[in-house]
């Protein structure tokens, strides 16, 4: 409304409100909107937040992601399409990331160090969703990666492919 009846008195159809024509009164107008219009977002986020958690409380879902964003604290962001969801996986805890995990800012990945998983943005991996309860009642969506499996070492991977060769040499 403010906009349109600028635009009038700028066009010389209708005459400024007198309460435009001061700086101090329509930057109080604007101050008050922009807190109105940021409440409004944090209501409709809330709200988004909660229906959420109230849709995936009680289950656990599988489904398939992909990374929109790797960090180099450790942290990427998936994105579920088939929910319409954004989240966060931390891979490793705070404070030993540099152990853990190698940020490689000119392929955007993460390479897991004691496994050799590298994950890279826009690859698709399998996300767990699931409703975790918090301190004070709260719940809270988290996202768990689960392929591919960051949590298995290079000796057990090598030792499961061994064996598996040598069950393919016997049954020939």
């Amino acid at each position: 409304v403010i906009v349109h009846r600028l635009l009038a008195a700028a066009q010389d159809i209708d005459p400024l409100p007198g309460v435009y024509e001061s700086k101090e009164q329509m930057r109080k107008i604007s101050d008050n909107l922009n807190a109105r219009h940021h409440n409004a977002q944090l209501a409709g986020r809330a709200s988004t937040s909660l229906h959420t958690v109230i849709f995936f409380r009680n289950k656990s879902v599988d489904a398939l992601s992909m990374i929109s964003k790797v960090q180099e604290n450790g942290t990427i962001v998936v994105f579920v399409p088939e929910y319409g969801i954004e989240g966060k996986i931390h891979l490793v805890e705070e404070g030993i990331v540099e152990d853990v995990v190698e940020f490689n800012v000119e392929s955007m990945s993460l390479l897991h160090k004691s496994t050799g998983v590298r994950l890279q943005i826009f690859d698709q991996v399998k996300v767990n969703l699931s409703v975790e309860n918090r301190p004070g009642h709260r719940e809270k969506l988290v996202v768990r990666l689960l392929e591919p499996n960051i949590h298995r070492t290079k000796r057990s991977d090598q030792q499961t492919t061994s064996g598996t060769t040598k069950k393919h040499k016997k049954n020939r």
